[in-house]
């Protein structure tokens, strides 16, 4: 039997808030392939100011009521429409705003509609979704998976 062996985090004794600010505060690295390159990029973590803005953006879209039904109608195509843009301005405004070598290239942007169409007009939105995901969750590695692709059954 093959034995396997398990990656162990290592643990840190907080001993002041001050520990635990610091350690918050402190560029996660987002890893990523591209173009047969691995890509490092600085990012900070999410803030709970930006967490409110990211949220208020979320909560923008509400499908509308029928009263028929008594119920909201979750597939009208204006409020999924309203609600994947809302989703791709929040992930914008994640990566301008946590990513320093993102923002420094046209700094001062304010207006979350300004933000998102500079970020579309630089980046790939799977870069995006990794960089955001990165700065919300910490420090995160995205490598590629192995192909489990299966032909027909084989026998044995």
């Amino acid at each position: 039997m093959k034995k396997t062996t398990q990656r162990t985090e290592p643990k840190k004794v907080i001993k002041s808030i001050d520990e635990l600010q610091a350690l918050v505060e402190t560029p996660v690295t987002c890893t990523f392939k591209l173009s047969g390159h691995v890509v490092q990029l600085e990012v900070r973590r999410v803030t709970q100011d930006i967490d409110e803005r990211v949220r208020i953006l979320r909560k923008k879209a509400v499908p509308p009521y029928i009263k028929e039904r008594n119920d909201y109608d979750y597939l009208n195509l204006a409020y999924l429409a309203a609600r994947d843009k809302n989703e791709a301005m929040a992930r914008s405004l994640i990566v301008y705003l946590c990513c320093p070598a993102v923002a420094a290239k046209k700094p001062g942007l304010m207006k979350e509609e300004d933000i998102h169409a500079f970020i579309k007009g630089i980046l790939t939105e799977n870069i995006v979704e990794i960089i955001a995901a990165t700065a919300s969750a910490g420090e995160m590695e995205v490598v590629p998976l192995a192909n489990f692709i299966s032909t027909a059954a084989s026998e044995s």
